[in-house]
């Protein structure tokens, strides 16, 4: 088992392949993680300290673990708009502009984390990323980026979703050995597809 070092990374392990994405089977809907999502059936959930869930393949299933990991993170708050000369008013930022900036702001912070802590990052892809919701799209930001960590070659798939009801970023991670990347997005794809966001009850899921 590698031990990471980033906060990003913590709750990420090694994944190796899976060849058929299994059906969804399992509903997670615990209002306090401010999200409901399906996963695999047959994968096991482990509950981490701070609003973490961790998801791995049945036993048995693979040579290594598989993970795909759900973070909660206190949202970035927008920085004040500066006024235009001449001006003292400024607008505020819409709430949707907000978010994603939020998430802008969350992915850039990810990244520096990941170049401080690993070797051979190669960013291979950042982007938005249009996470549906019943009554609206909120635009998240994402990033695929492969490393070194003790000597292994790893990417990373980094899925950044503002909650629009309280102000959490809810950090998607999948980690897997370069070479069974592509074979085991299918099943953490499931789990993606299916995260929507809800209303977070009782305190806040943040850490």
């Amino acid at each position: 088992m590698i031990r990471f070092r980033s906060r990003w990374l913590a709750a990420a392990a090694l994944c190796c392949a899976l060849t058929v994405a299994p059906a969804l089977a399992a509903p997670f809907n615990e209002p306090v993680y401010g999200y409901s999502l399906d996963y695999p059936d047959g994968w096991r959930l482990e509950k981490a300290e701070g609003y973490t869930l961790i998801f791995r393949p049945p036993a048995g299933e693979a040579e290594e673990a598989v993970s795909v990991s759900i973070q909660n993170r206190k949202a970035p708050e927008p920085a004040a708009p500066k006024p235009e000369k001449g001006k003292k008013d400024t607008k505020a930022a819409p709430p949707h502009s907000a978010s994603t900036q939020a998430a802008q702001d969350m992915t850039a912070r990810y990244l520096g984390e990941i170049r401080k802590g690993t070797q051979a990052v190669v960013v291979q892809r950042e982007a938005p990323f249009r996470w549906g919701a019943e009554d609206s799209v909120i635009i998240g930001r994402q990033a695929v980026v492969d490393f070194m960590l003790d000597g292994i070659p790893l990417r990373q798939w980094a899925v950044f979703l503002p909650n629009p009801n309280a102000p959490v970023m809810h950090v998607w991670i999948l980690t897997a050995p370069q070479d069974s990347f592509d074979r085991t997005l299918p099943a953490a794809r499931q789990i993606l597809d299916t995260l929507k966001p809800a209303a977070p009850a009782k305190g806040k899921p943040t850490k």
